[in-house]
């Protein structure tokens, strides 16, 4: 085999490999829940802040005390949950299938 024709077949084999090698393709994940008072009823607690410990992600709770934040780390993921009248809360999750609920206390 000539080097040109090596270099072609180098080439060919190299494309061949990329194109059909399989991605992987990352996605983010998302964290869904709710933050309510530790009270009789339990009540939404609205502009909560709500954050991913080791990252950047955050948000702040609705009306409704719920909450979504897409992070790109993997569980299990640790979020800090503050409030001015209540005592801050960090909670682990390890799955982001369920919805989260979180309590608060009154400070």
């Amino acid at each position: 085999m000539s080097a040109s024709n090596q270099r072609l077949f180098l080439l060919s084999s190299a494309f061949i490999i990329f194109n059909f090698s399989p991605l992987k393709l990352e996605v983010p994940t998302v964290i869904e829940g709710v933050v309510v008072a530790d009270a009789k009823p339990a009540t939404p607690v609205s502009r909560a802040h709500v954050f991913v410990i080791d990252g950047e992600e955050e948000t702040l709770t609705n009306e409704k005390g719920e909450f979504k934040i897409t992070t790109w780390q993997s569980a299990p993921i640790t979020l800090t949950i503050e409030h001015s009248q209540y005592e801050t809360q960090r909670i682990k999750i390890s799955t982001t299938t369920k919805r989260q609920q979180v309590v608060l206390k009154k400070k």
